[in-house]
């Protein structure tokens, strides 16, 4: 029997319920008279009464407090599975239920039995991994743990989550020196976290409404992980950047975040982007488990050689998908579309050139609705430089739909220059103008994740918008997703994800047009940077990113003189939140943070 580890949480304990004092008190007094009134009347005949309930209350007092007790460390074996699960290098691989081993042990060990100091209580706790989790990234876990004290046993049950980077509005590695959220520019209405991975500190100017400037809150989202970041301290400017000073009571901290003071956070632990890329998604997009490490970057088998011409892998077995969809080559213009007579049905065109600079053009049609489902593809090869395209010899039809992964191993779009690596990324983000890109709409029900190899770029050229939208108010932005205009949006809206080195707004869409407002619904993790091009130079426009945004460093999309935008495009962030639960598939997870999506006392245990 080993001794309970001490941690940072306190056991768990049920929420007790307030009010109705009076009338509780009223009760206490009631039972009181009666006691008395009942051990006058046994002592009147001789007996003993009074001391009978006096000793029968103690017992029913003590087997309250035993059950107290096996509730607590019931509760506390559930904390402790979450710590375990925390230290772990990844989440475990095993398909079938496992005992808690040891705090340095492995799943598998045997079940050990923990006491929790200073009591007698016990538990011990199993974890079930969801029968799901071989096909899924976001693995999930029932933990199941039993307190026992005295003769009393308790079983809870936890059903748990890694948790997706879809559950941040706002995630940044790698803080921008020089660069400031302020109120009235910048409103958060998700989680925001920053690591400071690099030492630098948050800098925020909130608004006291003394300066001419109205109270708006900065971070809307009221709950205690609003605004979370990794560094000592953040940096405080009361009405302007000359003027460091941080809130002094609860009613200046709500003029910069609608929860408080408890919804703002300093000092918790970094949360490292994935080590090793896009690998994950690379896995995905041919069929294959990952492996379940941080470490091993070898790539999965079966992709295209560096010499195979340019065109597009359905990985498939006998006729049957098997995978998603992989590009292999640059990607000039990428179009996603839905067929008008179906909703559900998500068509993407992907425009590339050979070797020899001539057209390929390739159209994949995801067929969710047919019976069964299929996916089509068709290429189109122009043969020479007359404009006629000449049809592949055959069209291949795979049963079933791809598992929503789209992965290139080059860049979407041209960049020129091309863009630095991630890692040089040490002081203000790129600004390289480019071309060509990804636009479109996204069918209702699809899910797809646009991944490219960890070393290129995806263009964003034009809008990307989900069929059923998300309603907005008169001033055009998205209104909250409780809102009853907005139940279509909710149960039919597809979800978007990009994952890449760097994402960039480009200068104009595919037929030249300059690009002054867009729209881009979607989850976007870029290790390096998401901004847009020529920020100091484009014209003044506006931008909506209705998702997540998940850099390494935070990227500029427009620029300001005071508070005036004099070029542009400043991009308005709104939080999707049904990318915290249903992300884009396999978008990228934290390698060790979990989530509490249920927890209950059962009976009896599994």
């Amino acid at each position: 029997m080993q001794n309970y580890p001490h941690f940072a949480f306190q056991p768990r304990r049920r929420r007790r319920q307030r009010g109705m004092a009076l009338a509780a008190g009223m009760l206490v007094m009631l039972g009181l008279l009666s006691l008395i009134l009942l051990g006058v009347l046994a002592g009147a005949h001789g007996g003993s009464g009074l001391l009978n309930m006096t000793q029968n209350g103690d017992q029913s007092a003590n087997q309250q407090g035993q059950s107290t007790a096996a509730q607590n460390a019931a509760d506390s074996g559930v904390e402790y599975t979450l710590q375990w699960l925390h230290n772990q290098p990844g989440p475990p691989d095993l398909a079938r239920a496992f005992a808690l081993p040891t705090w340095n042990g492995n799943p598998g060990d045997p079940a050990v039995i923990y006491t929790l100091p200073p009591t007698s209580a016990t538990f011990t706790a199993w974890v079930f991994p969801d029968a799901a989790n071989g096909q899924q990234t976001v693995k999930k876990y029932l933990i199941q743990s039993t307190g026992l004290s005295g003769g009393a046993a308790v079983t809870v049950q936890a059903y748990v989550s890694l948790t997706s980077f879809g559950k941040y509005a706002v995630f940044i590695d790698r803080t921008l020196p020089g660069a400031y959220w302020a109120s009235g520019s910048n409103v958060f209405d998700g989680p925001v976290h920053s690591n400071n991975s690099n030492g630098e500190l948050n800098n925020v100017i909130w608004s006291d409404g003394t300066a001419g400037s109205p109270v708006a809150p900065i971070f809307t989202y009221a709950g205690s992980d609003a605004f979370t970041v990794s560094g000592p301290s953040i940096n405080w400017y009361r009405n302007s950047s000359g003027n460091p000073s941080a809130p002094r009571n609860d009613a200046e901290w709500r003029m910069i975040a609608t929860g408080g003071s408890g919804s703002i956070q300093t000092g918790v632990p970094m949360i490292p982007l994935p080590a090793t890329g896009t690998l994950k998604q690379q896995y995905a997009v041919m069929g294959q488990t990952p492996p379940n490490n941080d470490t091993d970057t070898t790539p999965p088998t079966g992709i295209p050689a560096g010499t195979d011409p340019v065109g597009v892998l359905v990985p498939n077995s006998g006729g049957s998908a098997t995978g998603g969809l992989y590009i292999h080559g640059p990607v000039q213009q990428m179009n996603l579309s839905v067929d008008p007579n179906n909703s559900t049905t998500q068509i993407i065109q992907i425009q590339q050139t050979d070797a020899n600079s001539n057209p390929y053009t390739t159209t994949i049609t995801l067929n969710a609705s047919t019976k069964p489902p299929t996916t089509q593809v068709h290429v189109a090869y122009m043969k020479n430089q007359s404009g006629n395209f000449s049809a592949a010899t055959t069209d291949n039809t795979y049963t079933g739909v791809t598992n929503g992964v789209v992965y290139c191993d080059s860049n979407i779009g041209k960049t020129d220059p091309p863009h630095s690596p991630s890692s040089d990324l040490t002081a203000r983000p790129l600004t390289n103008p480019g071309s060509g890109g990804v636009t479109g709409v996204v069918a209702d029900g699809a899910s797809l994740t646009l991944a490219t190899d960890s070393g290129h770029n995806v263009n964003i050229n034009g809008s990307i918008m989900y069929h059923t939208p998300r309603q907005k108010d008169g001033s055009g932005n998205p209104l909250p997703e409780s809102d009853p205009s907005n139940l279509a949006f909710r149960t039919s809206a597809g979800t978007f994800g990009i994952v890449s080195n760097n994402v960039q707004v480009v200068d104009n869409d595919a037929s030249g047009n300059a690009i002054k407002n867009l729209e881009v619904d979607a989850a976007v993790m870029a290790f390096g940077t998401y901004n847009a091009a020529d920020s100091g130079s484009r014209a003044v426009g506006s931008m909506i990113n209705m998702g997540t945004y998940i850099v390494g460093i935070r990227g500029v999309f427009a620029t300001v003189n005071g508070l005036t935008v004099t070029h542009g495009i400043p991009c308005s962030r709104f939080y999707d939140n049904r990318l915290a639960d249903h992300p884009p598939p396999f978008f990228p997870t934290t390698s060790s943070q979990y989530q509490v999506l249920s927890w209950q006392r059962v009976f009896p245990p599994l």
